[in-house]
């Protein structure tokens, strides 16, 4: 610390201390952060980049999917453990008990203390030389001036070279009962090990495991219930314990991530760790690491899998990660499952070359970005492909109005339609193809969770002007997407039938490739509340929405105009009658190897509600079977799910309620 001469007034060092904050700011303002800004990113229709977790791979986020920039904290805390963060030990302590205004004094000495642990050597010698001119006169002994002294040198931890705190770690016998941050300021910080726990001696594995949790926040990932505070020593030794009662009663939750590579010990043998072997492994692990972390991760085992792969990799486990509490609990056969799937890309890379070492990553380093991207989801195992699904739509949308948006706000009007863009509440009304207002959402209806198909036909029938298309006992002048969605799925739920909500744009398999009964796709998975739907239905119609946002005394748009095709398709280009497919139902399926016939235009009449077919979907069926054998196959043709899109576009604006409401009756 500063020599300190003469004693003087309490008060007046607080006045001085109060200060302080301007100084560090001056001297640092020249480091301060940038700004965000709007970036552009992939072509629309490219698959999202996982966000995630590792290796040259941004950070996945249940909130944002960009990585955020994390401060030190000045939360009340021991000293010695560094700061995830900046890496430098913890203030040490607490002002609560403290009177003013030598309160006001030791809290301004902290936040100068924190905010200085980021600073340069050169900035930090500057205000050295100002606090020792100022303080000239003060006398070492004063009790503030000693408690402020105690302050800095427990921020040093100990390290005699430390300048406002080193980034060393505490050693080993200091650990007791310290406390650590975790990865970001959302995450309360927590003991490695208690007093009363420093004699425990606990497996390698379990200490990991538990230090990951607490670190990361990642509570929904323990599957047994925990009184909190908790250190890591504690939440392993009740790991442990779970463990040995799950061998008595194999019903009960399984610890999932347990079953990952990474926090398998290199030597594969159970490795008991006191706390100073702990403290050994904790200075050589990042701060955001997950599990362990060694040369056996890319030497290890004969599977790898191309760096240039990964996103791909992790966008099909998490897209199809098990939606019921068993199966998605089970992460060692899901990993299995799907590197059987995709075992023929396992050891070459997209040009076929063999991979290097520094292109690929091993089964343990992929398993470990899944088990950090299983974490930050932050839901239940049986909710994370829907949540990650939201992620995706959520990043999508972002770059898609970087792109618009050119990086740059132009003036009020522009903001604003970027506000509303990125907003998690759609706007008051959205505008048809007639020009005529209608609403997602009532205030009476926001607490209304309604399956995905039901929302995506009401949008479409309300959108197109189908009103044909809506039985007449459901369907009433001025009802928004929601309440329309909430009708149709009650009346279906009752026995009655819906004949457009039949067609397969509104169902899974499409493509005629259905998935396994234990996953699910945005067509089945659990119903969407507004938010959700707002989201889907940002992505799903981008352009759409945000001409009709940013004209919204010209709303229509050239899209538009195609939703009513001319009764002569083959006057319609290619690119048209692709713009008409993509008007409706979920978005396209991925084109395949799938034959592709010349386009046909049956009569309407032909696809019409009759006698014997309760569904759009069963007339159009029948029609296929019966003509495909005499249509010619075409390179620039259409596939069968392509046709009867066309064929519900066609059929939806005729409709009218009492004719196929007696032909249906009469079935």
């Amino acid at each position: 610390m500063l020599p300190y001469k003469k004693s003087s007034s309490s008060f007046g060092l607080a006045t001085i201390l109060l200060g302080w904050g301007d100084t560090v700011a001056a001297f640092h303002s020249q480091d301060s952060l940038p700004q965000p800004t709007y970036c552009s990113s992939e072509e629309d229709g490219s698959l999202p980049v996982v966000s995630g977790l590792t290796t040259a791979l941004p950070p996945v986020s249940n909130h944002t999917m960009n990585s955020t920039t994390t401060t030190s904290r000045a939360t009340k805390r021991c000293a010695a453990m560094p700061s995830a963060a900046t890496g430098y030990p913890l203030l040490g302590g607490s002002t609560e008990d403290a009177l003013p205004p030598k309160r006001m004094c030791l809290e301004s000495a902290i936040g100068f203390l924190d905010q200085a642990s980021a600073m340069s050597d050169d900035a930090i010698a500057k205000i050295d030389s100002v606090v020792a001119e100022v303080l000239e006169g003060w006398d070492e002994g004063d009790d503030i001036i000693a408690d402020i002294d105690g302050i800095v040198e427990d921020m040093l931890g100990g390290c005699s070279d430390a300048l406002f705190g080193s980034a060393k770690k505490s050693n080993a016998e200091e650990m007791g009962d310290k406390v650590c941050v975790g990865v970001n300021e959302s995450i309360p910080a927590f003991q490695i090990i208690s007093p009363e726990e420093k004699d425990w001696i606990v497996e390698a594995k379990y200490l990991v495991w538990a230090y990951d949790i607490l670190s990361h926040g990642w509570w929904h990932l323990v599957p047994f219930e925990v009184k909190k505070p908790i250190s890591v020593f504690g939440l392993a030794r009740k790991a442990v314990e779970w463990e040995e009662a799950r061998t008595a009663n194999p019903a009960l939750k399984v610890n999932v991530l347990l079953e990952a590579r990474c926090y398998y010990p290199h030597s594969g043998r159970k490795v008991p760790w006191n706390v100073a072997q702990f403290h050994e492994w904790f200075v050589s692990a990042a701060p955001d690491d997950v599990g362990f972390r060694n040369t056996f991760d890319r030497k290890g085992g004969s599977w790898f899998i191309a760096s240039s792969r990964v996103n791909v990799a992790l966008h099909d486990i998490l897209d199809h990660w098990p939606v019921n509490e068993v199966d998605s609990t089970r992460f060692e056969s899901n990993m299995v499952r799907w590197r059987t799937r995709y075992r023929a890309i396992n050891r070459k890379s997209l040009d076929g070359s063999p991979l290097s070492s520094a292109a690929r990553l091993s089964w343990r380093q992929l398993e470990r970005l899944v088990v950090k991207a299983l974490g930050d989801l932050r839901v239940p195992l049986d909710e994370a492909a829907k949540e990650f699904r939201r992620t995706q739509r959520r990043q999508r949308i972002c770059n898609k109005v970087a792109v618009l948006n050119g990086g740059v706000m132009n003036d009020s009007r522009h903001a604003l339609l970027v506000k509303v863009m990125m907003s998690d509440s759609p706007p008051s009304h959205l505008v048809n193809i007639s020009g005529d207002k209608f609403q997602i959402v009532t205030e009476p209806e926001t607490e209304l969770r309604i399956p995905p198909r039901y929302l995506v036909w009401a949008y479409d029938s309300l959108f197109h002007r189908w009103p044909g298309a809506v039985p007449e006992a459901v369907f009433l002048p001025g009802l928004s997407v929601f309440d329309l969605a909430q009708k149709a799925w009650e009346w279906e739920t009752n026995g009655g039938s819906i004949y457009t909500l039949s067609s397969s744009c509104y169902t899974c398999g499409e493509d005629g490739n259905a998935h396994l009964t234990f996953v699910s796709c945005e067509r089945c998975e659990k119903q969407w509340s507004p938010e959700e739907f707002w989201e889907w239905l940002r992505l799903r119609h981008f352009r759409r929405i945000w001409d009709q946002l940013k004209n919204p005394d010209h709303p229509k748009e050239d899209s538009d105009q195609l939703a009513s095709p001319p009764v002569d398709w083959y006057q319609i280009d290619r690119h048209q009658v692709s713009e008409i497919i993509k008007e409706i139902g979920f978005d396209v399926p991925t084109k395949k190897d799938e034959y592709t016939f010349e386009i046909s235009q049956p009569p309407v009449e032909k696809f019409l509600p009759a006698k014997g077919y309760r569904s759009l979907s069963g007339r159009f069926r029948n029609w296929w079977s019966r003509l495909r054998g005499a249509l010619n196959r075409s390179r620039d043709g259409l596939c069968r799910w392509e046709h009867e899109r066309l064929v519900l576009h066609k059929v939806g604006p005729v409709l009218v309620w009492p004719s196929w409401h007696t032909s249906l009756d009469k079935s």
